[in-house]
């Protein structure tokens, strides 16, 4: 094998590792999500309450014509102060749009959490399974993972 086709294919081997390395990576990580949420989702129907308030809801320009949404809430546990953002699990996979949630979620507003009680400081608004959301990563982990094996093992293959 020549020098130069030695170039290209090593070429080709470190760009479709790179490449392909990305898609199993976020595979991975999406596997990852959806295994350590869905547990906690399924659990979180049991978890204690707290009274929170609504600290900020603010709508703000995203991209183009896209608005974004920051929500903060603050609770006590056992004397101890927390806050968090966290609507529901996979809440930032087919969530709901933002207008909706800053009208459901104004500043000021007194709500009901539901915190972890092994965590406290991991808590959510809405409790339960969001299904969509759900089907959504895992989905996306599978269709990350089928392209980044499949395209690492067509890279060393060539």
């Amino acid at each position: 094998m020549s020098h130069e086709k030695r170039g290209n294919r090593l070429f080709k081997i470190l760009l479709g590792s790179f490449f392909f390395g990305i898609f199993l990576a976020g595979g991975a990580y999406s596997a990852y999500k959806f295994a350590v949420e869905l547990p906690m989702a399924i659990a979180s129907n049991g978890w204690p309450t707290a009274e929170a308030t609504i600290a900020v809801s603010k709508l703000r320009s995203g991209r183009k014509k896209h608005k974004k949404h920051d929500l903060l809430y603050a609770y006590r546990v056992d004397g101890r102060h927390y806050e968090n953002n966290d609507v529901r699990f996979m809440s930032h996979v087919f969530g709901d749009k933002p207008r909706v949630l800053h009208r459901r979620y104004p500043e000021g507003d007194k709500i009901i959490v539901h915190y972890n009680p092994q965590q406290p400081s991991n808590s959510v608004i809405e409790t339960g399974v969001h299904v969509i959301g759900f089907i959504g990563v895992f989905l996306l982990a599978a269709l990350f993972l089928t392209i980044g094996f499949f395209g690492l093992r067509a890279t060393y293959r060539n």
